[in-house]
């Protein structure tokens, strides 16, 4: 099983409203205008646009859903209940609460050549969230004592079918 599929196994999927909203709002803190000149939250309009193929209302009634009251209320309907869920199984999972261990070989790329390493990491908070967006690239900076999402990392991953790892959630 990949790296991923092994993270994503010991994760969670989202699920309700609020942590779909919660995923929304990180990802999309901005602002946007629109035509007639009011303004919208980004993540607003970004769930609305994800979240309308499943529920098949109109996109002005999509995004009442999200304004005000209705937007902090935990009550939905079975209909929306489902878009929740659905919407919630394509997006990144949520990492276990203390976070990944992960443990085994991996097969560095330094200059040009390969090189095998023992890895017994731990992988937490917010990183643990980052990980799941680059798996083999974040084990490798991390390992090398870099930030989880380096620009610039000092290496990079090679040979990954013979990269054999577990990973756990941490307890």
């Amino acid at each position: 099983m990949s790296l991923y599929s092994q993270a994503v196994a010991v994760s969670r999927q989202r699920e309700t409203k609020q942590e779909i909203i919660a995923y929304f709002k990180k990802e999309y803190p901005g602002v946007l205008s629109t035509r007639g000149g009011t303004k919208v939250e980004d993540w607003r309009s970004k769930l609305a646009s994800a979240i309308q193929p499943f529920v098949g209302d109109k996109r002005e009634s999509v995004l009442r859903q999200f304004q005000g009251k209705r937007a902090t209320s935990t009550s939905v309907t079975p209909k929306w209940r489902q878009a929740y869920e659905d919407l919630g199984a394509l997006l990144p999972p949520i990492p276990p609460e203390n976070g990944y261990h992960i443990s085994g070989e991996i097969h560095v790329k330094y200059s040009e050549t390969c090189e095998p390493r023992e890895v017994d990491i731990d992988i937490v908070g917010e990183e643990a969230e980052q990980f799941l967006r680059s798996a083999m690239q974040a084990l490798i900076n991390v390992y090398n004592g870099q930030k989880i999402d380096e620009e610039e990392p000092s290496a990079e991953p090679c040979a990954p079918g013979e990269w054999t790892l577990t990973v756990e959630a941490n307890e």
